[in-house]
């Protein structure tokens, strides 16, 4: 972090990982700057995308809620965002050693085996199904939905895209509406974008993400009336 010029508002890795995935969950903004997201892989799971350039815009878009924006190492990109963001009146808080845990040289060796002690859950960039960060992603799956099809949304919704918009169609017209939308099919057996991508189950949604390392406990799974609730909140619609 910037230890010339602390932030107030700073929020300890070990702090939010319990908060990740829970509908608690705050909202998370990459804010890193484009050479370095283009770099990267991957993104904090359900993070959305804002580059630094783009924060007046951001903040005009969305209602203000509480988010934990990240950068690199957690230092001046971060710290600016923050302070955009409250100057806007959002309670926003900066992720102390941003994505990387901290910097050698710059942070403390103290500090940065605090920080990536609690290594933080990431998930695969994933442009290739519509899911940017930066704008709602979109899927379509069977009308009536069962509880596989709840279970994904729900998963979606927690752990890739909080703003994910959501579909249900009768099984025959999935392939029209999908391609009317651009929107991505998932919990179908028609969920197949491609010979290498399978989505047809929850596991196989985790996988694509990768996220099958991310550890939901028991008293994170989804009961059946919060999967409802999920799906419902999170644009189930016809259009």
């Amino acid at each position: 972090m910037d230890t010339a010029n602390p932030s107030p508002f700073i929020v300890e890795p070990s702090a939010l990982l319990s908060r990740i995935g829970s509908e608690q969950a705050p909202w998370l903004l990459d804010v890193r700057r484009p050479a370095a997201y283009e770099q990267s892989p991957c993104r904090l799971a359900a993070a959305l995308r804002c580059s630094p350039d783009q924060l007046a815009a951001f903040a005009a878009l969305h209602a203000p809620r509480e988010v934990v924006v990240y950068c690199v190492h957690g230092h001046q990109v971060s710290l600016e965002a923050v302070r955009q963001l409250r100057h806007a009146g959002w309670p926003a808080f900066q992720l102390a050693g941003g994505m990387e845990g901290g910097e050698s040289g710059v942070d403390s060796a103290d500090d940065m085996a605090r920080w990536r002690s609690h290594p933080l859950p990431r998930m695969k960039r994933r442009e290739d199904l519509g899911v940017d960060g930066l704008k709602p992603s979109r899927w379509v799956s069977s009308e009536l939905p069962n509880t596989d099809q709840l279970s994904c949304s729900w998963l979606i919704r927690r752990w890739i895209d909080p703003l994910a918009r959501f579909w249900w169609v009768p099984p025959e017209q999935l392939h029209a509406e999908a391609q009317r939308l651009g929107a991505t099919i998932f919990a179908s057996d028609e969920a197949t974008p491609s010979p290498q991508i399978q989505l047809r189950n929850l596991e196989a949604l985790r996988s694509a993400f990768g996220l099958d390392g991310c550890h939901i406990s028991a008293t994170e799974s989804p009961s059946p009336s919060s999967l409802k609730r999920s799906a419902s909140s999170a644009g189930e619609t016809h259009e």
